[in-house]
Order: structure tokens, then sequence, then C-alpha cells
């Protein structure tokens, strides 16, 4: 796996000259489109290399899930949904492509189904980060709370850096009325995050609910610097003053 940008920048080099020389390279064209994605950081960038692996190989389930996720990323849905539905046939236990299949349906609305895609993920590669994070927002969307708990905790066991994952976490803990746990992993979601308003917000409430209303205010107050439009955060840090007398 290429550790940072700058071999990202070199493998790009050197797949454009593995094209220069073999302009009908499929491995070079779908290497080139994933470097490309990472070194600009624009997807756009990436698409015609994968369309032209799809052009020399059409079976290649990879580059219809590589352009699955860049369309979903773009939020452009229908293209998404079409080039990964595609992959899926190709491949059906190609998990990367479950995994954004699942995204994709989460993002529609439909948890439901987008759980059965996580769980099927899971079923091929149980220390799937990504399977176990969407598995645990399509739980905690269908107000399963207790269940994602354990889908979130999996996903740390394997990567304990993804603010977001600390922060639903958090969230879900907080539900459970299991406060003081709760506390914990908006901090480290502050830690790893410091510009999410939400997670400020959500940890004030936690501190206001164990009474701690000075430090409950000092997060209400940094999550309306963070964000301003934040109407929750104005009316619990008035309901925080208000309890301090």
């Amino acid at each position: 796996m290429l550790a940072n940008q700058g071999d990202q920048q070199k493998a790009a080099k050197y797949f454009k000259y593995a094209l220069k020389l073999d302009p009908n390279s499929v491995p070079a064209s779908f290497g080139l489109g994933k470097s490309l994605h990472v070194v600009t950081n624009n997807a756009n960038a990436a698409i015609p290399h994968y369309q032209k692996c799809i052009e020399k190989d059409p079976q290649h389930y990879k580059a219809y899930c590589q352009l699955g996720m860049i369309y979903l990323e773009k939020m452009e849905l229908d293209k998404a949904a079409e080039n990964l539905k595609k992959c899926l046939a190709i491949n059906p236990k190609h998990v990367l492509g479950l995994v954004a299949m699942g995204n994709l349906l989460f993002e529609t609305g439909h948890s439901q189904h987008a759980a059965k895609y996580h769980q099927q993920a899971l079923k091929y590669n149980p220390k799937d980060v990504q399977a176990n994070i969407g598995m645990g927002n399509a739980l905690y969307d269908l107000e399963e709370a207790e269940k994602a708990i354990s889908y979130y905790q999996d996903a740390l066991k394997f990567d304990d850096n993804i603010a977001d994952v600390h922060y639903n976490l958090g969230n879900a803990l907080y539900l459970m009325k299991k406060v003081d746990e709760s506390i914990i992993h908006y901090k480290r979601a502050i830690k790893l995050n410091p510009a999410k308003s939400e997670s400020y917000y959500n940890f004030g409430n936690a501190l206001c609910v164990k009474q701690e209303y000075d430090a409950a205010i000092d997060n209400y107050k940094k999550a309306i610097e963070l964000d301003s439009y934040n109407a929750p955060a104005f009316y619990n840090l008035g309901n925080a003053y208000y309890m301090l007398g």
C-alpha cells in the first residue's frame, strides 16, 4: 500500500510512463486512476482512466466499483447505482462494492437494505473497517443503538483514529444512558477533529446530564464558535446558565 501523497505522485508518474509504452495497458490505466484521485483530490481526473479500463475489459469490476464510489462522492446517485450494480453483477463477493452499495442505500434513506449489504461484506471480511462503520450507521438510523455500538467498537479495534466513528459511538452510548462512556468518545472525536461543532455540542449535553454545567457551557460556546447557526447549542447554553442560577 502506498504510504503518502508523495508516493502516490511517484506512482502516477510511472503509471503514465507505462501507458506511453503501452497505451492499452488496463492495469496502468486503473493504477493511474487511483493515484490521480489521491494526488489531485479531484475525482474527475480519475474517471476517464476507469472508463478506459472498462472499454478494454468490460469485466473489470474494480473499475466499475471505483466509478460508483466517485459518483457517490459527487452525489450523482443514479450513476453511482448503475456502476455499483455492474460491479456486483460481475463479482457479488467484492467487499468494497458491497460497502459502497450499502453506503449508497444509506444516503438514499434505505437503511434496512443498506444493513444487508454491509452484513454481506462482513461475511467475506469481518475486519473491514468501512463495513463495520456502515453497519453501525445503518443500525443507529434504525434506532438500534445497542447493536450499532458493537459495530462501531469493532471498527475502532482496527482503526482507532476515525473521528466520526468516535462521535457516532458517543451518540449511541449516550442514547443507551452510558454517559461516562460517551464522554470518552466525544473527547477522542474532538481530539481527532477539533473543527466539528456537533462533537462539542453533544459533549456539552453529556456534561449537563452529569450536572457539570461550567464545562458544558465551555463546550456549547465552542460549538457556537464553529457554527453560529447551531440553534440547539444557543438554547442549551442558555439552559446551562439557567441551571447555574
